[in-house]
């Protein structure tokens, strides 16, 4: 084999190696990201991080999907509204089904409570998210309880993860914070 015909061997397998990995990363037709897909249903775009390696959609009914998201490990990012944090970490399997304007059945999220950069309350599960109020508002559901609305606005760009990625232990110790942020602080949004 000359080397002309090597080198046209080798940029052949190389498109067809860069055509078969760029059509793996999605089982979504139309769908070119998860925030395309977020968009597509009337949810903030920038709900889950940019850190996807794989996406999916299988369906359910006619207006609903299973969306499967596979990151490349886990990511956390933490964020801060009103001098009240929090850090929210999604494992590298997360899943949801999605319709418009909801996600309800959410696996492999959980939020942590911040204040002064220190975790406090219990970890809690994310279980739902609904846009309300004429698509202006989303607020989360968890096994604690309901966030309070947050702007959509506010979610428009997927967050980066934090570089020291994963879980935190939160404390018990719910006399350190004012009364409405055990209460009202909880699960602040995904803010890039």
């Amino acid at each position: 084999m000359s080397p002309k015909t090597a080198t046209i061997s080798l940029s052949l397998a190389l498109l067809l190696l860069t055509i078969t990995l760029s059509s793996a990363t999605t089982d979504c037709p139309g769908f070119d990201s998860v925030s395309d897909i977020l968009r597509h249903y009337d949810i903030p775009p920038g709900l889950f991080p940019d850190y996807v390696e794989h996406f999916r959609c299988d369906p359910i009914n006619v207006d609903s999907h299973m969306l499967s998201i596979q990151l490349q490990g886990v990511c956390a990012v933490s964020r801060t509204m009103f001098g009240i944090g929090n850090r929210v970490v999604c494992q590298p399997q997360m899943s949801a089904i999605i319709k418009y304007r909801q996600l309800t059945n959410v696996k492999g999220v959980t939020v942590t409570l911040t204040f002064g950069n220190q975790p406090i309350g219990e970890v809690m599960t994310v279980t739902e998210a609904k846009v309300f109020q004429l698509g202006n508002f989303l607020q989360f559901d968890s096994d604690k309880g309901k966030s309070p609305w947050f702007p959509v606005a506010l979610i428009q760009v997927p967050p980066k993860c934090d570089s020291t990625a994963g879980a935190i232990d939160a404390k018990n110790d719910n006399k350190a914070i004012p009364n409405w942020v055990h209460n009202y602080g909880r699960l602040l949004p995904l803010v890039a």
